[in-house]
C-alpha cells in the first residue's frame, strides 16, 4: 500500500476528536457552539474562557455521550 493509502485508513479509525491528524479540529468545528453550550450549565468556571482555542481544546476532550 501506498503511504497516502496508509494514512487514510489509520485516520478512518480515529473516533475521538482529538485524534484527526493533519485535520486537526475540522470535523469538530461545527459541534463547538453544541457542546460548549451544553458544558457551560455544568461547569459554571468555563463562562470565563473566551478564547476560541481554548474552547476547541475543551470541546474536544468533552466526555461524549453513548
Amino acid at each position: 500500500m501506498k503511504k497516502s493509502e496508509n494514512t487514510t485508513k489509520s485516520a478512518k479509525k480515529n473516533v475521538f476528536h482529538t485524534c484527526l491528524g493533519r485535520s486537526e479540529y475540522a470535523a469538530l468545528e461545527p459541534l463547538v457552539p453544541l457542546i460548549w453550550s451544553q458544558l457551560v450549565p455544568v461547569y459554571k468556571h468555563l463562562k470565563t474562557i473566551q478564547d476560541c482555542r481554548s474552547k476547541r481544546w475543551i470541546s474536544a476532550r468533552a466526555k461524549q455521550e453513548s
